[in-house]
């Protein structure tokens, strides 16, 4: 053989080398994923994958992308919890509904309080002495009328003080009211009716702006002092009558008090006035002056005066009968002083005197130095009102149609104008319609400050009449503070202190000032956060495949539940929350069910995982020794049926109904609203302890109590057997796992707390759901079935 020869076989040997490595050395791992290289190594003939095997590939794939997706979802839920907001109260946030027709509004919720104070008791009239059952009182002044509006003194001399019970007007801001499914049609069909008078096509458009997407929308609700709703019929009382509609009807055509900012817009882009539902009366009030010898008074005298519509109290002077001259009583720092330091018309000192004589004061009595003030009952669209501020007027007018019947107002005409005996439903309009600006100011003095004689009788109160006037006053800017009705004005600053002058001598003027710059479309008494119903599959995917794929089913199936159901007290809501969680854990549970043995499993391997440990311990550092520690591990995992990944693979299925069902209970108006033995879903329970709410307590002790027990009874259980059987390498290892179980644990307990009541109940319901599956998987794995065969199939 010559040298060219043995050359050419040398490299062919060379080749045949290098292509039996090829074939042989190379691994097969993607072969599937090559166009050309589908060729089976092992098989003799070299025939490609069957399509068995190119099924079980493709699948393999297909199953990660599932999972990978499954964490997508799991993590942009996450993400949208905290950026898209929510609302604890019906008709604000992000809403489930499976109907558009459905869609609840924002409901402001008001209540009639009875209150008590106590005042001076004086001399009434004859007849009124005998309707309070004070016949020593009647008879005393029968025989001395001089008596009447005098304080009262007992036995000793002291003036007798007596408690009077008075009425006001509340803002119930956690009352949590879900409007009935009738209220709600009549409520979109009202609005066709009331603005059909611009025209069919108009009516269309404003109707079909209730419960859209992003919107702001107000109601009204108020519960007499029996805690049911006022209705229309009760328009004479302060107590309630049955109303199964709940929201207040104005007075005109019984219509509902309503209005949202997308209904604003439309209005006011169309040039269209907002239609008022109340007939509008003057509401008169008294705002201060800036006092015309103002540069003459002291800095503690300018101090001491208020500041116009919110405090009345520094507009009344004191005067005191001495000598049968009324003179004025000075009024520095809150106190009276006087220069008259005995009372008998002698001045005996430069210094001013304090008086502190009760019985002194008492007798005192009192000139008013203010302006009238008047919120015109103009109608809206004469008015030249902006939308917004007419419905802000229709809002307003509702309440002071409640607070005219109060008791107290009542008094301010009995007392200061002396014209009504009591309010009857015959009369109740009367107050309205007698209680002109002309009236009042009528009773009101002028350039009192600087008169220090006589002053006429006519002018001057009594300290009961000028509390009723200071009652009035309170009640009537205490409702046109709360809802951001303001005078517009001049304000003049000294010292601190503000006083509203009339610009350029003109009357003052009463707008609606609310807080923002824009009052164009600012719907006064709506929510904080505007309401986002989605009331279809279709309206769920604009929030993307987490609310399209698992939020939305999951809210019409427990809607579909809850709609048909009583209310029960609350309980439908509870039975909706558990029906909701068992189904969604089976769903989980069937996906994850392996997962539920693999930490048994992990704990049988241990001994046999502590010998490979100990083989390599001497080859710590190794790379490669290393590496064919981690093969053998995955070996021995491998042949026990344990995947190191499938705790990952249940995350993925967990997280995103974990976070749904969350968003579900505070998304569904059904559940917000429920309230059960005394607890209320939408509220947050510690908030409600710390405001005295004993009844929340429970359900944060069980609430914590159902996650501390659900994380720490696996180790429980598990406690002897590895005390038994762990070295000390597992022991260690075992105690640095449980440091990292324990952050876990006060994470979820503290996670388990902070949420509304709502969601708490949920909390609770799945916690006992992973307490039965711990002890039922403990007792799986100790019986003779899953020793035997059973540990096969998990």
């Amino acid at each position: 053989m010559g040298k060219s020869d043995k050359s050419n076989n040398s490299n062919k040997d060379k080749k045949d080398n290098i292509s039996g490595f090829n074939n042989q050395k190379r691994s097969s791992k993607f072969d599937d994923l090559t166009g050309t290289s589908n060729l089976r190594p092992n098989s003799p003939n070299g025939n490609s994958l069957t399509t068995k095997e190119k099924a079980k590939k493709i699948w393999k794939w297909v199953v990660i992308a599932i999972y990978l997706f499954l964490a997508g979802l799991g993590f942009t839920g996450l993400i949208q919890s905290c950026v898209l907001r929510t609302s604890s109260t019906v008709g604000a946030g992000v809403e489930l509904y499976n109907s558009r027709n459905d869609v609840a509004p924002y409901v402001n919720t008001y209540k009639i309080s009875e209150k008590s104070k106590e005042e001076i008791d004086y001399y009434l009239t004859e007849e009124e002495e005998i309707k309070r059952g004070d016949n020593e009182a009647a008879q005393k002044v029968k025989e001395n009328p001089y008596l009447i509006g005098s304080p009262k003194l007992d036995n000793f001399g002291n003036i007798k003080k007596v408690k009077t019970k008075y009425y006001v007007i509340d803002q119930k801001a956690k009352e949590n009211f879900l409007t009935n499914k009738t209220t709600i049609h009549e409520l979109k069909d009202q609005l066709k009716t009331i603005y059909d008078i611009y025209g069919k096509e108009h009516a269309e458009k404003i109707s079909d702006y209730y419960g859209v997407y992003d919107n702001y929308s107000s109601s009204l609700r108020i519960l007499g002092i029996d805690n049911v709703a006022l209705s229309n019929s009760s328009s004479s009382k302060i107590s309630g009558s049955v109303d199964n509609k709940g929201l207040l009807q104005g007075d005109k055509n019984n219509n509902f008090i309503f209005m949202n900012n997308k209904i604003i817009n439309y209005l006011n882009t169309n040039g269209l006035a907002y239609i008022n539902q109340n007939d509008w009366y003057n509401i008169n009030f008294f705002v201060l002056r800036r006092p015309t010898d103002w540069n003459s008074l002291s800095n503690s005298q300018k101090d001491f005066y208020g500041t116009g519509i919110t405090n009345l109290s520094s507009a009344f002077i004191a005067y005191e009968n001495i000598n049968s001259q009324w003179i004025k009583v000075e009024q520095i720092g809150g106190q009276y002083v006087t220069k008259d330091a005995n009372g008998d018309g002698i001045i005996d000192s430069d210094e001013y005197v304090i008086i502190t004589d009760p019985n002194r004061i008492a007798k005192f009595r009192y000139a008013l130095e203010a302006e009238v003030v008047s919120i015109s009952n103009e109608d809206a669209a004469t008015a030249g009102l902006l939308s917004s501020e007419a419905y802000a007027r229709d809002y307003l007018q509702s309440l002071m149609n409640v607070a005219v019947r109060f008791p107290q107002i009542n008094d301010f005409y009995q007392s200061v104008l002396g014209n009504v005996d009591s309010v009857t439903e015959s009369n109740s309009r009367v107050i309205f319609d007698n209680l002109s600006k002309e009236k009042l100011k009528g009773i009101v003095s002028s350039n009192t400050r600087n008169n220090q004689k006589a002053i006429d009788d006519s002018k001057l109160f009594t300290l009961q009449q000028k509390n009723a006037i200071l009652t009035y006053q309170n009640e009537v800017t205490s409702l046109m503070t709360k809802l951001g009705f303001g005078i517009r004005k001049q304000v003049y600053s000294d010292e601190n202190s503000e006083y509203y002058e009339p610009n350029n001598n003109k009357e003052f003027k009463v707008e609606f000032l609310p807080t923002t710059k824009n009052k164009k479309d600012i719907v006064i008494g709506t929510g904080s956060a505007a309401q986002k119903p989605i009331t279809s599959w279709k309206d769920s995917w604009r929030l993307g495949p987490f609310y399209g794929l698992i939020v939305y089913p999951l809210s019409f199936m427990i809607n579909g539940m809850m709609n048909p159901m009583p209310s029960m007290n609350g309980w439908s809501g509870i039975i909706a929350i558990v029906i909701a969680i068992l189904v969604t854990r089976v769903i989980v549970t069937l996906f994850t069910y392996k997962t539920l043995f693999s930490t048994h499993k992990q704990q049988q391997l241990n001994p046999k995982k502590a010998k490979i440990d100990a083989k390599y311990e001497p080859f710590k550092g190794n790379r490669e020794m290393e590496q064919r520690k981690r093969q053998e591990l995955a070996k021995l995992y491998k042949s026990h049926n344990i995947s190191m990944i499938d705790p990952i693979k249940a995350m993925c299925i967990s997280m995103p109904i974990f976070i749904s069902i969350w968003r579900v209970v505070q998304g569904i108006p059904d559940i917000k609203s429920t309230t059960w033995l005394g607890i209320q879903f939408s509220l947050t329970s510690w908030k409600e302890l710390f405001g005295g709410a004993w009844q929340y307590l429970p359900l944060l002790i069980i609430a914590a109590a159902t996650q501390a027990i659900s994380q720490l009874l696996p180790r429980i259980l598990n406690k002897k057997r590895m005390k038994e059987r762990a070295n000390k390498a597992e022991i260690a290892a075992l105690k640095k796992s449980n440091k990292t179980q324990n952050i876990v644990m006060i994470v979820f307990i503290v996670m388990s707390v902070i949420f509304e009541a709502g969601v708490q109940i949920y909390w609770i319901v799945g916690g006992l759901w992973q307490i039965m599956q711990t002890l039922a998987v403990h007792h799986i794995v100790k019986s003779n079935w899953y020793k035997t065969k059973g540990y096969k199939y998990v």
